[in-house]
Parts: structure tokens; C-alpha cells; sequence
């Protein structure tokens, strides 16, 4: 056992050790987030504890109460290096400590912190933190080096005068006269202590993370009603699981009950409607029996409430002693097969009958949901229809009011198609499908599938909003509207400027104007000598409208040039910001690098699932992504774009791209599918975070190539190492940007059918499905010049089977 913290280990003795908390602070006090607070301890597993207040329980040693920096690692595999622990959370915590106030750790103990409170659950920190206790009251959180506000109590100049952290695991701000005037009990994230109440109010309520890497909020709640507590997934309409009612209490909603509350105590949990009330038990629960063995309630990632107890014997750690929501199946819970997804007898599967029109978001992973193969849009309700689901239901059974009561199957599925935000209609019914209850519904969670034969108060079923995917050659109205071939483009643009802002293998982009609107043109050198294939290639990129790709707004063909009109982005490629950032002093910080990540997956989602025609783009790199004014990232050049038969999922090619950013099938196989562009965003997402070239030519032979050096620092867990050091807050996000990382690594698996798709891409920056483990780490396929040219050389190189663009 190792013990940490700077206290001495005393020999056991039979009469009680001295305490040596600390559990209150004055005024005017500031704690750095570093090693050099009063008790840090490190864990097995990486985590960090770090104390800033102590509240040892009476019997002086023990299961405790701290209130500090923690850094919880719950990432790396105990078979696996540590990975390490950069993103902290401001909290409470209970802590095992020894007779000395030393956090006890080590090896095999199962001694970890467990966070019952924290105050920046959305916004970890990084080392050097600052949490102040100012002179006027109020406590608050900066990022480093005196960055921006994280969180404060907003207690300023309301008569604060000390901090203290109670023996209940309340952390409690006083006034002169020792009443609260705030404290943490009275603002929950997803965990109750015995002691603790929740007031009423769905704010008020129990919020579960999004996973057990996220710490996030999600939209699972737990809130307290005038007769009870209610399990919702916040939506609109809420979208009720689980209820524990005070079978007493009448139904009817009083405004006098505005002052209810339910308690946690040791055996139960209790409804207190107004205050004078005796508590009304909700659910007996196992009683606390002695400090060494404390209990906690938590709203779990799952949606289960479940309530853990601390082992007779240090080793046992915490263990689950009951699940609350008792009499609930598993199909029961909002997010048990994920959107979309269909539970039958506890296994998930996309829609039934319904491969046209889902598909599941990792199909090693069912329990992740469905996504629909074209995504429901407002812009084309002339296609939508809806796929009716027999003897199928909401995840519970349990709906809000209807929304329309007493009407027929039919109506209803009609209401829903005239309503733009319906995505699913649910039809209650007896023994008469002429009237029922409608229940229209904006988004869609888990859904639950019963046999016809089971006995039920009524029958059910749902009709699911859905897209058909269009046929190859399909026309849009949008393709009509492109703007016509013309004989003088010069006659509708004013050039603003006789200077090109860009030139590429394939011709020159200036800067002009139509009217009072900036435009970019693209002036072709070359013309295909297939002139139909280019008026193909201009109508399939006129075709598709999407927030994250450039708008195509006219072309004109000649004799000798061609010319492509697109919309004006005022700040460029994105590779002037990754690689030209010192030359001309341009920075991005994590959030934009972040989002210009996340935009080019929307991107590429959208042409690979969401357009009419599947298309594979072919030159996803940092000279193809435009940033406006705002930073927002859209897909420019379609040059080499392909379409694909959705029948199909590759079609052959001949060799195109650029090198560095070509999926290995591309000049291996020349069999090409969307999957290349998800190998070329992993590329640039690389070169988003680590701020360099995939090859650079200015390093050293060990670092010349950011495959190789991505391929190191993943076998040996030091992924940090590769993120670009001139981002500062880089390392306050540090879990978010190793996640994107791995999502990286992800998408340059050699294996085309390893990787994921765009949508899964998604799901993942959105916090949706987490990345797939056992990740292939051999991303060098250049491990040395004299391999890369071997490789080259075997494949029997012509003008016709490549094309080429320009890095």
C-alpha cells in the first residue's frame, strides 16, 4: 500500500489518532492546481486527487470528504499504460484516507476517488487552475495563468465569510452567523448523498453524464414532482421512464406544493410536499450501517438510479447494492439501443424491414443506434413517407399528453407529415384503429417492440418519419435552378481585382463580384475533352446544398476556358492557418480547431448519406477546406469527386488524389468508395492538431513524417506529445483532443473496412458513440523513403490511371 500526501503513516494503536483535517477556509485564499497543494495522491490508473478541504469522518480514518481538484482517469485499460490524467474537475469527492489525513492509494487497493459533486462537469481544467475565495464572497474558477471564468457561486457581497466542507459532503459558504448562504447540496449534478434533498423543478433535478468517459450533462433527469420523483430524457414534449409516486398524494398539480422536496435518507427516499409535512416514503432502501461503509445515489450514464455502498473490506471498493427504478426491463430505458434503435427481449436492431432506410451507426456495437441512410430534412417534404412499426411503442410505454386524442391511425400519420419536426408518430389504440391517441414526436430515442399475443392496456404503434434514397439520375428542382450556361461570363461579374487569391493544379481562382455580392471565381485552364462529362460534374456539385460545403452559384463554359462561380470565403484555406501560422502570426485555438473538425465531417456526412447521389469527394486536404468569416469550415473543389451507386459500395478509378492524403486502397486497388475520404480526415485532422504538414521536409529523417511519428507516440501512450505546443489551451481540453485523436486513428485504420463511416464520424465528435478500441497503430506505410519509392514503383504507373492534384 503506498500512501501519499505528506503526513506521517502512524502504527495502529488502540485509542482514536488525532484528526488531521482541515476542513474550512477564510477569505482572501487562492489554491493553484498543481502538486503543491497540502494532499495530492496518485492512483494506480492515473487519476489525480488533489485537496484543497478535508472533512476525515468521526471515526478518524476512512472513507472522507474532500473537496479539490480531481482528475479521474477512466480511459486506459488496466492492462494497458496509464494514459495521462490532464483534464480536472473542481469537486467533491469521497476519499479513502488514513489516520494521518493521507490519501491512501496504490495498486490493487480499488481506492479511487468517486466524485459526488463538481461544479465545472462541462468544463475540466488544466493544470494551474486558480480557485479563489475573494474578500467580497464570491468563489470562482479561472483556467490558468488567470484565463477566462470557469464557474463562480455568484455570492458576491451577500455577507459570505468562510468555506467549509460539512461531514455529510455538503460544501457549505457561511455567513457570520454560520447559516449557508450557498452550498453544492442545493445545486446536484448526478449524485445524491444521505442527507441531501432535491427541490422541485426539473433544473433542480439529478442530470447523468453523457458516458462514463463524459462527464458532460446529458439529457437523462431525474426531478421532483408535487407526488413524487419522475425519470424523463429531456426532451419536447419531455419523455417520462420511470415514476415513483406517493401513492396518497392526489394526482392534481398544487401551486402549494411549489415548496416540495424529496430527501435521501438512510432506508429511503422521502416526499416532503410542504414544509411542517412528515416525509412520505417513495422506495425502502438498505440502510447505512456504519461510517466505514458510506452510501451514494447516482444517476447513471444508462438512466438506471442506482445506489452504491462502500465494501466491508478495502479491496471491495463500491458496489452497487440497488437499483431504484425497480420493476424496469431493460428495453425500458430511453437510450438502451440508442436512436432509432428497436429493443426485442433485450437485443437491438435497426428498424425491421427498413434496410433502405437505416442502418446502424457501428454494426459491432447494436447498442449504439440507427441512423437514417438520408437524413430527414424540411427542405425536401415532398419525399418524406413514413415506415409503420406494428406492436411497437416509445421505449417506457410512458408519453406525455397526447397530442391529439380521439382521431384515427390515419390522421395521425397525416398530421405528421404536414408537421416539419415530427420525426415519429405514436398510435394508441383498443380494439378500434378509428380512434386513439396521437403522440407526435420531434426526435426519436430507443424504441421497444412487444409480441402481439402479450396481454396490454391497449395496442401500439409507430410510424417512423423517412426519406427514400433517390434513384441514380435522378433530377432536383435545384439543378434546374443552377444558373444557365452564358456566353460572357464577364457581362454578370465585376472582377474586384486583377490578383488571384488562388491557384491550383487546375486553374486560377479570383476575386469578383455579382451585384453586391462577393464571389469567387475559378478560372479552368483546361477544358476535359469529355465536355459532357464536365456539364456532369458541374450539375452533380449544383445539386447538392449543404452549410458545411461551398456553394456552386454558376459556370460558364468557352472555347479555350471554363469557369466555376462559387461563394466568397473571406479567411481562406485552412492550410494558411495549420502551416503558414508563424510566417503570418494567424493562431486557432482548440474550439475553432474543434469545430472546423467537426464542420468537415458534417461535410462529408452529407455527400456520402444525405445527397441524393452518394459522392466521393477524392481530395479531402487543407487546401480544399474554406473558412468564412466566422471560422465555419466548407468542402471546396469537387475536380475529382466520384459518384457511387448506393446499390454499390465502390466503384474503380484510376489513381487520384493528392499524395500524403490518399487512402492505400487508391493506389494499391484503384477500387474507389467513400471510405477514402474518411482516411483523408483523419489526415487533416492530424494536421489540425498537431499544427504541421503530413510530410515535412523541414524536419529531421525521425520526424519527417506525421504517420510515423503518430504510429510512435500510440505505442508507447504518449499521444500528447504529437499536439501542436504553440496551442495553449490545448492542454485544458486535453481529454477532448486525445478523444479526437483517437477518432483520427480511427479513420487511418489500413483497412478501409476498419474505419468508420462519416455518420458514426459524427456521432462521435457529438458525443453520440464513442471510438471503437484495438486500434491498428501501424498508420506508417512511409517508414522509409527507400519502402515509399519500393511501393511506388511495383504499381505500373500511366497518365490515363492517375490523376494528380496539386499538394
Amino acid at each position: 500500500m503506498l500512501v501519499l500526501g505528506g503526513c506521517f503513516l502512524l502504527r495502529a494503536v488502540a485509542c482514536r489518532a488525532q484528526t488531521y483535517d482541515y476542513p474550512t477556509a477564510n477569505l482572501t485564499t487562492a489554491w493553484t492546481n498543481s502538486p503543491s497543494l497540502r494532499n495530492q495522491a496518485s492512483y494506480g490508473d492515473g487519476s489525480i486527487a488533489r485537496a484543497i478541504l478535508l472533512r476525515i469522518n468521526t471515526d478518524g480514518y476512512g472513507p472522507s470528504f474532500a473537496f479539490g481538484f480531481f482528475c479521474i482517469n477512466r480511459v486506459s485499460s488496466s492492462s494497458s499504460p496509464a494514459s495521462p490524467c490532464t483534464s480536472f474537475l473542481l469537486a467533491v469527492a469521497v476519499v479513502h484516507c488514513d489516520s494521518s489525513g493521507a490519501f491512501v492509494t496504490g495498486p490493487g487497493t480499488g481506492i479511487l476517488p468517486e466524485v459526488i459533486w463538481s461544479a465545472n462537469r462541462g468544463r475540466p481544467v488544466g493544470e494551474n487552475a486558480t480557485l479563489h475565495l475573494a474578500p467580497y464572497g464570491d468563489l470562482f474558477l479561472l483556467e490558468a495563468d488567470g484565463g477566462p471564468l470557469v464557474w463562480s457561486t455568484g455570492t458576491a457581497r451577500r455577507s459570505v465569510a468562510g468555506m467549509n466542507m460539512t461531514s455529510a459532503g455538503n460544501l457549505v459558504l457561511f455567513d457570520g452567523d454560520n447559516a449557508a448562504v450557498w452550498q453544492s447540496f442545493d445545486h446536484p449534478t448526478d449524485t445524491m448523498v444521505p442527507g441531501q434533498r432535491l427541490k422541485r423543478g426539473a433544473r433542480d433535478g439529478l442530470a447523468a453524464d453523457v458516458s462514463t468517459t463524459n462527464r458532460s450533462e446529458s439529457r437523462l433527469r431525474l426531478a421532483v414532482t408535487s407526488n413524487g420523483l419522475v425519470a424523463f430524457v429531456d426532451a419536447s414534449p419531455p419523455q417520462p421512464y420511470y415514476e415513483l409516486i406517493n401513492p396518497n398524494a392526489s394526482s392534481a398539480v398544487n401551486d402549494d406544493d411549489s415548496g416540495s422536496y424529496v430527501v435521501f435518507t438512510s432506508g429511503s427516499l422521502a416526499l416532503v410536499r410542504s414544509s411542517g409535512d412528515r416525509p412520505v416514503q417513495l422506495v425502502s432502501l438498505p440502510q447505512v450501517r456504519s461510517l466505514q461503509a458510506p452510501q451514494y445515489m447516482r444517476l447513471d450514464a444508462d438512466g438506471h438510479l442506482r445506489l452504491y455502498k462502500w465494501g466491508s473490506k478495502r479491496t471491495d471498493g463500491w458496489a452497487v447494492i440497488s437499483d431504484v427504478f425497480r420493476g424496469l426491463e431493460p428495453c425500458d430505458y430511453p437510450t438502451v439501443c440508442g436512436s432509432y434503435g428497436v429493443c426485442t427481449n433485450q437485443q437491438c436492431s435497426c428498424p425491421t424491414a427498413a434496410g433502405d432506410y437505416f442502418r446502424p451507426v457501428n454494426d459491432r456495437e447494436p447498442g449504439l443506434g440507427c441512423s437514417p441512410v438520408t437524413p430527414i430534412s424540411c427542405s425536401y417534404t415532398q419525399d418524406h413517407q413514413l415506415l409503420t412499426l406494428s406492436h411497437t411503442n416509445s421505449f417506457s410505454g410512458q408519453l406525455s399528453e397526447p397530442s391529439f386524442d380521439k382521431i384515427s391511425d390515419e390522421s395521425c400519420m397525416r398530421m405528421c407529415l404536414k408537421n416539419c419536426s415530427c420525426k415519429m408518430a405514436i398510435f394508441h389504440y383498443g380494439s378500434d384503429r378509428s380512434e386513439g391517441s396521437c403522440f407526435i414526436q420531434s426526435e426519436v430515442f430507443s424504441l421497444r417492440a412487444h409480441q402481439p399475443d402479450q396481454a396490454r392496456p391497449y395496442n401500439s404503434t409507430v410510424h417512423l418519419k423517412v426519406r427514400p434514397v433517390a434513384e441514380s439520375g435522378h433530377k432536383s428542382v435545384a439543378s434546374k435552378k443552377l444558373v444557365a450556361i452564358i456566353s460572357s461570363i464577364s457581362s454578370v461579374i465585376v472582377f474586384a481585382s486583377v490578383v488571384a487569391i488562388g491557384e491550383g493544379g487546375f486553374g486560377t481562382v479570383f476575386k469578383g463580384k455579382i451585384e453586391d455580392e462577393h464571389v469567387a471565381v475559378k478560372r479552368l485552364d483546361r477544358l476535359s475533352p469529355e465536355r459532357t462529362e464536365f456539364l456532369a460534374e458541374v450539375e452533380t456539385i449544383g445539386n447538392i446544398n449543404h452549410r458545411n460545403l461551398v456553394k456552386l452559384m454558376g459556370y460558364c463554359v468557352g472555347k479555350s476556358h471554363s469557369f466555376l462561380v462559387f461563394e466568397f470565403m473571406p479567411n481562406g484555406s485552412l492550410d494558411t492557418w495549420i502551416f503558414e501560422k508563424d510566417r503570418l502570426d494567424l493562431s486557432l485555438d482548440w474550439k475553432t480547431r474543434l469545430q472546423i473538425i467537426t464542420d468537415v465531417a458534417r461535410g462529408l456526412e452529407y455527400i456520402h448519406s444525405g445527397s441524393r447521389e452518394k459522392i466521393a469527394h477524392l481530395d479531402i486536404k487543407p487546401q480544399n477546406i474554406l473558412l468564412d468569416e466566422q471560422h465555419n469550415a466548407k468542402i471546396s473543389d469537387f475536380g475529382l469527386a466520384k459518384t457511387i451507386d448506393r446499390k454499390r459500395s465502390w466503384v474503380m478509378s484510376r489513381m487520384q488524389g493528392t499524395p500524403g492524403y490518399m487512402a492505400p486502397e487508391c493506389w494499391l486497388t484503384r477500387k474507389i468508395s467513400d471510405k477514402a475520404d474518411v482516411y483523408s480526415f483523419g489526415v487533416v485532422v492530424m494536421e489540425i492538431i498537431c499544427g504541421r504538414r503530413i510530410v515535412d521536409e523541414s524536419r529531421s529523417e525521425n520526424t519527417l513524417y506525421l504517420m510515423r511519428v503518430l504510429q510512435l507516440c500510440a505505442e508507447s501512450d504518449r499521444l500528447f506529445d504529437i499536439v501542436d505546443t504553440q496551442a495553449k489551451d490545448m492542454r485544458l481540453h486535453a481529454a477532448e483532443v486525445l478523444q479526437t485523436i483517437r477518432l483520427a486513428m480511427w479513420c487511418l485504420q489500413r483497412d478501409s473496412n476498419e474505419r468508420p463511416s462519416m455518420s458514426t464520424v459524427v456521432n462521435v465528435l457529438d458525443g453520440a458513440a464513442e471510438v471503437q478500441a484495438d486500434l491498428d497503430f501501424k498508420f506508417d506505410y512511409t517508414s522509409s523513403p527507400a519502402r515509399a519509392e519500393a511501393l511506388i514503383s511495383d504499381i505500373p504507373w500511366t497518365t490515363s490511371m492517375f490523376t494528380r492534384s496539386e499538394p
